[in-house]
């Protein structure tokens, strides 16, 4: 492994391999070459979602190590025996600390990979004194011609101007001085397309709202299908995530833009998305749980842990069960035909049936729909005290997720700060309200689990009764705190200052 000089400033060269390209001179200065001998082979690491290639930074693995190039140049370097691996598992070092902003739920993975060469270089007086020294990381893409080059640079005191000469040097050989690690992507990777959940659909105000229908339709199918070969390969939990996200929000579309298809073609897209989805219910509920182990071996003291472990050993198993069905059924003929046929629905547009709404515009048919939306979410909300049903919280729930989807839908038809100030506020409601049901959801679901599930002995149905009852009265116990919290996050949202904004932008 070569030895990093820390480096003052870093250049990238694109389509240059190595040092030689600098000649043997630089005006009365040698240039001295000391190349590693051996070519390695190097592996780019990002998660899916790519949150390293966001942040700024480049996530190299070769020979055993992690070289992280972060945005600001700064190159940090530490063992690892192997990269594909979520953050958590990784051992303690500088890398590790500096990746504490990717998700724990997201697995590192190769993005691309090929040959590393390295050559180290001083620049020397005739005294053989250094002036200057470059370490250039030169990475050759597998099986293509495309390459970058990362130059580091580290100037001597007292030879400021020996510098100068090296730096302006590596310009003319097109050298671009760093504004981001993330620039080394373009160069090797440039195909590497951008992934984003929640992607920005651009409409235009006196667009038809059948055209922007179609147009969020077709990316959140493009999105979801993204995520299959995740799923199938079981990477992390956040390809099924997003995968279900994604065509959940294309049956919101549907269900949301009223009036805009046909009742048959609303009614038959709501059932065919449906059938897409349904079957990975249970596989995302198990995720769920598996997800939530530590918290619920923390809400039980230790006596209440043996009964945990059996029903998370269950889990597991039905788990591995649950996912070797789901990739068979992505790997179907009958699933790409029935996904492709979708695709192309939303692609040539004939078989799809305008409604009475289709040929609004898509500003004025927003505003009409986040408008009303908003009123029902504030009656319902006002409404809701200690003695309101759990049925009405729930409804709560289910329009504010409406009335953010709306929001995020429209987005680019009005002004962005605003707007997302809006959807910021509503996500705080919401916080409270997905907590609420979602220790609602738990405590049904364990105790449906207690009633379909046999065990070994006795002893054992007895543990998992136990552990399980008890977590149940800890979730409602939580449950009943988070209802409380409803009522105080709302007000805070329903303040004057939010009523008048919606009025200014929706209001028409």
């Amino acid at each position: 492994m070569m030895k990093i000089i820390p480096a003052e400033v870093d250049f990238i060269l694109c389509g240059n391999e190595l040092a030689e390209t600098l000649g043997e001179k630089l005006g009365k200065l040698t240039l001295e070459y000391h190349r590693v001998p051996a070519t390695q082979t190097f592996e780019w690491i990002d998660c899916f979602d790519q949150s390293i290639r966001k942040a700024g930074g480049v996530l190299v693995y070769t020979d055993n190590m992690l070289l992280f190039y972060k945005s600001d140049g700064r190159l940090l370097v530490q063992p690892c025996k192997n990269a594909s691996v979520f953050v958590s598992e990784l051992g303690d070092g500088p890398v590790k600390e500096a990746l504490e902003f990717i998700s724990p739920l997201r697995r590192m993975l190769t993005v691309g990979g090929g040959a590393l060469t390295c050559c180290r270089i001083l620049l020397l007086d005739d005294d053989k004194k250094t002036h200057a020294r470059a370490v250039f990381q030169s990475f050759k893409r597998d099986n293509s011609n495309e390459n970058v080059t990362w130059v580091s640079l580290q100037a001597l005191r007292g030879y400021e101007s020996s510098y100068g000469i090296l730096s302006e040097k590596i310009r003319e050989l097109g050298g671009e001085k760093l504004q981001g690690a993330a620039s080394m992507y373009t160069c090797l990777l440039p195909e590497y397309a951008d992934y984003n959940p929640k992607p920005v659909i651009a409409i235009a105000r006196d667009e038809q709202a059948f055209q922007a229908a179609n147009e969020i339709i077709r990316s959140y199918i493009d999105l979801a299908r993204a995520n299959e070969a995740g799923i199938v390969a079981d990477y992390d939990s956040e390809f099924l995530h997003d995968y279900r996200v994604s065509l959940r929000k294309v049956r919101s579309v549907v269900s949301l833009f009223k009036g805009v298809y046909s009742d048959e073609q609303a009614a038959y897209l709501k059932r065919v998305f449906a059938e897409q989805m349904t079957p990975t219910g249970k596989l995302r509920d198990l995720d769920v749980y598996l997800l939530e182990r530590v918290l619920y071996f923390n809400l039980l003291p230790p006596s209440l842990h043996d009964g945990l472990n059996i029903m998370f050993d269950l889990f597991e198993k039905e788990r591995r069960a649950q996912q070797k069905m789901i990739a068979q059924r992505l790997l179907s003929e009958n699933y790409e035909k029935s996904i492709n046929e979708l695709s192309t629905l939303f692609t040539s547009l004939e078989q799809l049936h305008q409604g009475g709404n289709a040929s609004r515009s898509a500003y004025g048919y927003a505003c009409e729909l986040i408008w009303k939306r908003y009123r029902k979410v504030c009656r319902i909300a006002r409404a809701i005290d200690d003695t309101t049903e759990d049925e009405e919280v729930h409804e709560l729930r289910i329009h504010c997720k409406k009335l953010r989807y709306l929001m995020e839908f429209f987005t680019p038809l009005f002004p962005e700060k605003h707007i997302r100030k809006l959807i910021k506020s509503l996500k705080q409601v919401q916080n409270n309200l997905g907590l609420f049901n979602d220790y609602s959801v738990q405590q049904e679901s364990l105790q449906v689990f207690l009633n379909t599930h046999s065990f070994k002995s006795n002893d054992q149905s007895l543990s998992v009764t136990k552990s399980v009852g008890a977590l149940i009265a800890v979730l409602y116990q939580r449950q009943l705190e988070e209802r409380t919290k409803v009522v105080s996050s709302f007000a805070k949202f329903d303040s004057e200052m939010t009523r008048q904004q919606f009025r200014e932008l929706f209001q028409h």
